[in-house]
């Protein structure tokens, strides 16, 4: 992307705080325009709007031609329910950049289904939260030139992983680098998550591991070593990767 172009915040997910996007839409506009539907802090139970509403302002930004990049406002629970909803023909006509993580793995994936890669980084609301060092790649990731990896990245948010399983929306490469997090899952859950994609075979091509942060819902525990000593006893060497829910999450090409 250029200086100047057009990026679309949505909200296909969980409700979220307005205010909470300020220093996300801060420094997103000191360099792109930045487009935010007028009806962004809507609210639905535990979802930003109906069903029809999140669906609509996503393929709006997907079918725009003046809109050159898409990054989620908030993550939640949602994108599950209408992934089979979204206009996959207009993002492949016109592939564009899509960012966002945690319920976002779903629609990252979706993206990826659709041949087009995705990048695995900050929801706007919570970058007022993160290192320098991320605010900075939150940025400047629009306009970076994605580097070929010799094995690809493939992940996101365990849980939403272990949920994708059996869709048409779950689909690893032959061989690559699993990146996983999670936030507010137990030790055993986590465990539970990594034996679902074991013993659905999706682990068989994967090389090695990056784990990022794991904390549980209070931010008092990091499980993240539960989870590296389960990859190690179905054989995955795992090291640490600053992305996640903590105070960094850096952005992480997927698909390419």
């Amino acid at each position: 992307m250029e200086s100047g172009q057009k990026i679309a915040v949505v909200a296909p997910s969980g409700p979220l705080v307005v205010e909470d996007m300020k220093m996300g839409l801060s420094l997103l506009r000191e360099r792109y325009e930045v487009v935010v539907p007028p009806s962004i802090g809507r609210k639905s139970g535990y979802l930003a709007g109906d069903d029809g509403e999140r669906v609509a302002e996503m393929n709006e930004a997907l079918r725009d031609p003046s809109i050159r990049g898409i990054v989620m406002a908030r993550g939640g629970y949602g994108l599950t329910r209408i992934l089979h909803l979204l206009d996959g023909a207009a993002l492949r006509r016109d592939p564009i950049r899509i960012m966002g993580f945690s319920d976002g793995t779903a629609l990252l994936h979706w993206a990826n289904s659709q041949g087009v890669a995705s990048v695995h980084g900050p929801v706007v609301t919570q970058v007022g939260k993160l290192d320098e060092e991320s605010k900075e790649k939150f940025v400047d990731v629009w306009s970076e030139s994605p580097q070929q990896d010799d094995v690809p990245k493939w992940g996101g948010n365990l849980c939403l992983l272990s949920h994708l399983v059996g869709t048409d929306y779950f689909l690893p490469p032959s061989e690559y680098q699993l990146f996983i997090e999670d936030i507010g899952e137990l030790p055993y859950a986590l465990d539970r998550g990594v034996t679902h994609l074991h013993a659905s075979g999706v682990l068989t091509g994967c090389v090695s591991a990056l784990l990022g942060e794991f904390w549980s819902r209070d931010g008092k525990h990091n499980y993240r070593q539960a989870v590296a000593a389960r990859l190690a006893e179905l054989g995955i060497e795992s090291s640490h990767v600053p992305i996640g829910h903590g105070s960094a999450n850096r952005p992480v090409w997927q698909g390419i």
